[in-house]
Order: C-alpha cells, then structure tokens, then sequence
C-alpha cells in the first residue's frame, strides 16, 4: 500500500484552503460534495505531499465529532491499494475494526473507499484502485 493522502477536517473547506496556500499547498481539486458523508472535501497538495480538507455538513456527517470533540486537525490516513478483499482481510486479521464499508468516493472518481480503525494504530482509509 502506499499513501494517498492525510485527511484534515475543518470547520469550512472554503476557509481552510487559504492558510493551506500560505503554508505552500495548491489546490488540486474542486470543492466536492459528498452526499453520501454528508461532508464537502477539497485536496491540496505541496511538494507531493496530499492533504484532503473535509468539512462535515452537521450532526449526521460522518466526522462531525472528531470536528466537535478536537476541533480542526488531522485525522486519518489514506493509503491506496491494488487489491482491497485481501488487504481487507490481512487489516482484520491483525486487529483492524471496518468502521465503514466500502463505497464510492465521489471526491476520487467514485472509487471504492473504506475506513478502518485499530486502537494503537487510530483511523485509516483505503482507496481499491483496481477496477
């Protein structure tokens, strides 16, 4: 697996992406709305380096409590993998929890994503790229 990128939530992804430009980060997407989710996600990237700025819409979002509980900052990690049934079970195997099932990601050309968490190794997000 290699890293895609590290998910940021914020409060506004609109209002997050200029202190990000600041620190040397461009825009490599549009704002996308994730129905899904319920959040809104812009990547921005420096020096090959991702970051995903997600803001959660309200209370039904998927990370309006890492928001409302440590307010804004880091909280995921993305790694991409060719091969998700056999990383998914290799994960669980080894204590990873799937905390959300596999679905399309509108904010990376609807590939599937999942999210997984370990109690020593906190929350991650694998990216299928097969096809």
């Amino acid at each position: 697996m290699r890293v895609h990128h590290v998910g940021y939530v914020v409060k506004d992804v609109a209002e997050a992406i200029a202190p990000f430009v600041l620190l040397g980060y461009r825009k490599c997407s549009e704002i996308t709305r994730d129905e899904g989710r319920r959040v809104d996600i812009c990547f921005m990237q420096h020096n090959g380096f991702c970051v995903e700025l997600v803001s959660p819409w309200d209370e039904s979002s998927v990370c309006w409590n890492v928001l409302k509980n440590g307010g804004v900052k880091p909280y995921h990690i993305c790694y991409e993998t060719d091969d998700y049934g056999t990383q998914s079970t290799e994960l669980q195997s080894n204590g990873w929890v799937l905390v959300a099932p596999p679905m399309p990601a509108p904010a990376i050309e609807n590939k599937q994503v999942a999210f997984f968490y370990h109690k020593d190794g906190g929350l991650i997000e694998i990216i299928d790229k097969g096809e």
